[in-house]
């Protein structure tokens, strides 16, 4: 099997410029859309897209579109599996965190627009994670300035997008622990969970794994990645009663396996 690689996608024509902490989404399993971020000098608000179905590739710029977002970096976008985009956050010019949220939909004539998602979040904040289980936002963590993180009351927020709602979920299951107080994270969701892995608390550098649980569509609770509930998920998806044992020892012999070729590795570059 060929191993997959990178390779550099030549694009036609103008587009975005140069620029950092900005965002880039798939949509519609069509169309990659990026927005906002810096280019060094300012800070962006400009929106562009490219249909990956047609080629050459080209991107187009997209103007008067509704009630644009203003110019923001270190926004989040995720986009729901029937093809909205949901900008949400970010730091505007002056340096404030964002506590608003934005939809992004494109029409069947092909024109794209932006509209201004209902009420805010419960706080402001740059540098968080946003991700889409069903119709939900999940929004985690986030900065909101001279080294300070959101509140933990509020570090989980989500926008129920079918009925325009915004939850402020009760604490997670962690009893004792400031666990989603973070920023520059990673996060991604499977089925109805939601991972969130490493960033930065202060000046702490975080290596941890979190998981929550949507299934039940009230509330996001954190738990444990070893809980029972991502176990029998990982079965009912496998459809296997030791699918999540099976991944388990997967994982335990791939690491072995790495840790074995490193030490090889080292060994031959210590040999005179």
């Amino acid at each position: 099997m060929e191993r997959p690689r990178w390779h550099r996608v030549l694009v036609q024509g103008a587009g975005p410029s140069a620029r950092y902490a900005h965002t880039l989404s798939l949509v519609a399993n069509r169309f990659l859309v990026a927005m906002g971020g810096n280019d060094g000098k300012s800070t962006l608000g400009d929106a562009w897209a490219l249909d990956t179905s047609e080629k050459p590739y080209q991107w187009r710029k997209i103007t008067d579109a509704g009630e644009m977002p203003c110019p923001r970096m270190y926004a989040t976008a995720a986009a729901r599996s029937d093809g909205l985009l949901l900008l949400c956050g970010g730091r505007d010019v002056h340096g404030t965190p964002l506590a608003d949220a934005f939809g992004f939909a494109r029409h069947r004539d092909g024109r794209w627009e932006w509209h201004a998602a209902p009420g805010s979040m419960p706080a402001g904040r740059y540098q968080h994670g946003a991700v889409f289980v069903g119709t939900r936002l999940h929004i985690s963590g986030g900065a909101v300035g001279g080294g300070r993180m959101v509140d933990e009351s509020t570090s989980t927020v989500m926008l129920d997008t079918s009925g325009g709602a915004w939850i402020t979920p009760a604490p997670g299951t962690l009893a004792g622990e400031d666990v989603t107080r973070r920023c520059r994270h990673a996060v991604t969701s499977v089925g109805p969970f939601v991972f969130i892995y490493g960033g930065l608390k202060g000046s702490q550098l975080l290596d941890d794994l979190l998981l929550a649980d949507d299934a039940g569509g009230a509330e996001l609770t954190i738990c444990d990645p070893r809980a029972p509930a991502w176990s029998q998920y990982l079965n009912s998806v496998h459809g296997s009663a030791s699918a999540a044992q099976m991944l388990a020892e997967a994982a335990a012999a791939e690491a072995a396996v790495a840790a074995a070729v490193a030490s090889r590795s080292n060994s031959l570059g210590g040999s005179p």
